[in-house]
């Protein structure tokens, strides 16, 4: 790999990862991709998902350590065996104690190996050959059936709300099934940023920028259109309005990560890449298996032809169990 294609391969992951867009509740995201199933989050899972009781969060186990995943998602249309879906851009996970964990009672977990039963609504596991079976009845008619392709399916978990249905794919981390049930009314603000979001997945921009201004006109806090507008400026250039906008979004929720994430991009497009550094560092030190940031890191060292610290971040990267061949062959005279 030539240098000039690593560069653009880097430069390409700085603008994948800060054009994600606004995270939303997962419902929500569901109802506008008219989807059935979301792959959430795409990592090898140990134990079962649990659901917090008010069933706006749910606990994952990642080699032996558990993290809380807020039920808010950015999806992307896809097809998942068959059906419409959605697979999630960005995966942000929060450690927590052992303590917290324990409070669940886990003494009967097995028996979500096969099943779990809320009220009317009932999923079971079933296995034909080397595949699984997922089917989800409610009210004795079934509503959901998924068949694997050569993996195995395991715990399906129903949420307490009986809202959704979360369960583990072996080979690609944690799926959830959303229950029938009404669905919520969406403001005149709430489809402009739908159709937004829709046309900024298909690479138009133009007309997304339209839509996101034309939801702000109806509602100037929102922060989704603010932040999905300030991908889209990144996306086409448009530097000195991306800031005016980002300036905005977090002063709307200082805290918010892909904003956070875009300032950086921003730093970075404008050659500051100190600046840029040393945000992408407090980034992965709150979301470490967010990695779409290291390859943002390494392509901001690459700038600056800073080997040794690039060297570092490949081995930050790999401690959260990702390997990338070609980055490993590129860098292997730098990083012996």
């Amino acid at each position: 790999m030539t240098r000039s294609l690593l560069i653009i391969f880097l430069a390409v992951s700085i603008h994948h990862s800060a054009q994600a867009q606004y995270r939303r509740d997962l419902g929500k995201e569901m109802d506008r991709l008219d989807a059935d199933v979301a792959l959430v989050l795409r990592r090898s899972l140990d134990y079962l998902p649990i659901w917090s009781e008010n069933s706006d969060t749910i606990y994952v186990n990642v080699l032996d350590q558990w993290y809380a995943m807020a039920l808010r998602a950015s999806l992307v249309e896809t097809e998942i065996r068959g059906v419409p879906g959605g697979f999630n851009q960005v995966e942000l996970l929060e450690p927590v104690s052992s303590e917290t964990i324990a409070s669940f009672q886990l003494d009967n977990y097995m028996r979500h190996v096969r099943g779990d039963t809320l009220d009317n609504i009932e999923a079971t596991l079933t296995t034909q050959g080397f595949s699984s079976i997922l089917t989800i009845n409610v009210n004795g008619k079934e509503f959901y059936r998924q068949q694997s392709v050569g993996e195995e399916y395991l715990f399906p978990v129903i949420s307490p709300d009986k809202k959704y249905v979360a369960f583990i794919t072996v080979m690609n981390g944690l799926m959830i099934v959303k229950l029938p049930g009404k669905k919520s009314r969406v403001s005149k603000a709430e489809q402009l940023l739908n159709k937004g979001i829709n046309a900024m997945n298909e690479n138009n921009c133009e007309v997304a920028l339209e839509n996101f201004n034309a939801s702000l006109e109806k509602d100037s806090t929102n922060g989704a259109a603010l932040h999905n507008k300030a991908c889209c400026l990144l996306t086409t250039g448009k530097l000195d309005e991306l800031i005016t906008t980002l300036n905005i979004a977090e002063r709307l929720d200082p805290g918010y990560f892909e904003n956070r994430e875009l300032r950086a991009a921003w730093h970075y497009h404008n050659q500051e890449y100190d600046q840029a550094i040393d945000l992408y560092k407090q980034l992965i030190e709150e979301q470490p298996y967010y990695t779409d940031t290291y390859y943002s890191l390494i392509a901001t060292y690459e700038e600056m032809e800073d080997y040794d610290s690039i060297c570092i971040v490949i081995e930050q990267l790999e401690s959260t169990g990702v390997r990338n061949k070609n980055l490993k062959e590129y860098f292997a005279d730098k990083c012996p």
